[in-house]
């Protein structure tokens, strides 16, 4: 949505590669939300940063890429990964993590199969 809002209309995209980079937001906010709250990870905070920075730089910024829409969505994933870290005081147990992929992989085939 901020891309479309940044770009003006007409704008189309189908968003998969957002998608993905919304993802490694997320993951990126929640390894630095465990380090955060003392649970002990492998590596720095900014580490995990400067990667997923690195991976925009280089899976994001190829010639005709939409390099705005993967920005905003490293940002927004990163924006629900920190609130969502925040939100929860300890991780799930693992059956529910394991129905929460489950859940959201029935949810993007159902959305794919709708469009």
């Amino acid at each position: 949505m901020l891309t479309a809002v940044v770009h003006g209309a007409p704008y189309r995209s189908v968003g998969a590669s957002t998608l993905t980079f919304g993802a490694i937001g997320v993951l990126t906010a929640q390894a630095f939300v465990a380090r955060w709250r003392g649970r002990p990870t492998r590596r720095h905070p900014w580490v995990v940063i400067v990667a997923s920075l690195v991976l925009l730089l280089m899976l994001g910024t190829a010639p005709g890429a939409d390099v705005l829409g993967h920005l905003f969505g490293l940002l927004a994933g990163a924006v629900l990964g920190l609130v969502a870290g925040l939100a929860r005081p300890r991780p799930f147990a693992p059956a529910i993590e394991w129905a929460l992929v489950v859940a959201a992989a029935a949810l993007v085939v159902a959305c794919w199969w709708a469009a």
